[in-house]
C-alpha cells in the first residue's frame, strides 16, 4: 500500500485498534510534495517507511497560532461563528478512517438532533472533537468533506497539541504506544 506521511499515521493507529492485520499489509512510503506538506501545515509528510528522496521541512500550523493568538472571548467567538455554519451533515465523521465504532455518539438523538439548522449549540463538533482525542491523525479529509468549510483541522490539530504538550503523546507517530485517553485495563477482582 502506498502511504504518505498522514496515511501511515493512520494504518499504524489502525494497526493498534486492531481494525486491519499488520502482516497482511506492506507500506511503501511516498513522501508528499513540499508544497503539500506546506498548504497542510503537516508535521510529518514523509512516512517512516519513504526509503528515497529528500525530506522536506516540518510545517509550522499558522492557523492554530492565529488562534492561539486571540483572547478567550474572541476565540470563542470564532469557534461558536464557524459551529454555527455546520449543517449536520455528518460528511466529516463519514470520511474519517479514524471513525470506525459500531455505534456513534454523534447518532443518538438525545445528545445530537439531526436536521436542526443551524445548530443551537456546538454539541455536535464538541462531542466530536473528544472522540478524536488521541486519534486524529491531522489527514484533513474532515475538512475537505465539509460543505461549510469549518476549519476542523485546526481544531483537531490545537487538540493534538494540547494532547502533545500535556502527556507527550502524538497519534500515529509509534506504532507500540496507545494513546493515554484509549487505554482499556481489565482488572480481575477475586477471580471473576
Amino acid at each position: 500500500m502506498l502511504v504518505r506521511g498522514c496515511d501511515e499515521r493512520g494504518m499504524k493507529e489502525l494497526f493498534k485498534w486492531k481494525q486491519l492485520k499488520k502482516e497482511k499489509i506492506v507500506l511503501i512510503g511516498l513522501g508528499c510534495p513540499d508544497e503539500l506538506a506546506k498548504a497542510c501545515e503537516c508535521e510529518k509528510p514523509f512516512p517512516d517507511s519513504w526509503v528515497d528522496g529528500p525530506r522536506g521541512e516540518k510545517a509550522e500550523s499558522q492557523k492554530v497560532a492565529r488562534v492561539n493568538g486571540m483572547d478567550l472571548d474572541a476565540r470563542f467567538q470564532f469557534w461558536r461563528a464557524e459551529f454555527d455554519r455546520c449543517i449536520k451533515c455528518l460528511g466529516c465523521r463519514n470520511v474519517c478512517p479514524m471513525c470506525f465504532c459500531k455505534e456513534c455518539t454523534l447518532e443518538e438523538a438525545n445528545l445530537v438532533d439531526t436536521g436542526e439548522i443551524p445548530p443551537a449549540n456546538p454539541t455536535f463538533h464538541l462531542v466530536r472533537a473528544l472522540h478524536m482525542v488521541g486519534r486524529c491523525i491531522d489527514c484533513g479529509l474532515c475538512e475537505e468533506a465539509c460543505p461549510a468549510d469549518i476549519p476542523l483541522r485546526t481544531l483537531y490539530k490545537k487538540v493534538a497539541e494540547i494532547v502533545s504538550d500535556e502527556f507527550g503523546y502524538k497519534t500515529g507517530f509509534n506504532e507500540e504506544e496507545k494513546s493515554p485517553f484509549n487505554i482499556i485495563e481489565v482488572k480481575v477482582i477475586d477471580g471473576i
